[in-house]
């Protein structure tokens, strides 16, 4: 009986830590939100993560495709719980290779309040301009 219990109890947490790690599509995107998602870190803690996932990225994209980056311009989709569902590089000229490690290392970015509307969290967008001083 304890093992059936134990199975249980470990089978519920497993589930629940499923649960709480699965990613909340957005169905649609608040264009205008009172109040706009934002890091919890404020913007020295987003500068410190750009520092330390992203930048480390667009410099291996320049040294390994030989190419120059003088900016980089992301629009990160934050759903209703704070996590980034999607990420875009709207002006961004570097090959898929490039964008897909950015976007890995975006996506993995833990630590966002969603926007709200009228009191309540949305869906939005968030436009993180990224200037080239900041390249090593």
């Amino acid at each position: 009986m304890k093992v059936l219990a134990t199975l249980f109890l470990i089978f519920i947490v497993s589930f629940q830590l499923k649960a709480q790690n699965a990613v909340e599509p957005c169905d649609k995107i608040c264009a205008e939100p009172d109040t706009m998602p934002a890091y919890e870190d404020g913007e020295t803690g987003l500068f410190d993560y750009i520092g330390q996932r992203i930048v480390p990225v667009v410099s291996d994209c320049m040294k390994n495709e030989k190419a120059i980056i003088t900016s980089v311009y992301i629009t990160l989709t934050i759903n209703k719980v704070g996590q980034v569902v999607s990420v875009d590089f709207p002006r961004l000229k570097a090959s898929d290779e490039c964008k897909n490690k950015l976007r890995g290392a975006i996506m993995r970015m833990k630590g966002w309040k969603p926007a709200k509307f009228k009191g309540k969290p949305v869906c939005s967008q968030y436009l993180l301009p990224i200037p080239c001083m900041l390249w090593k």
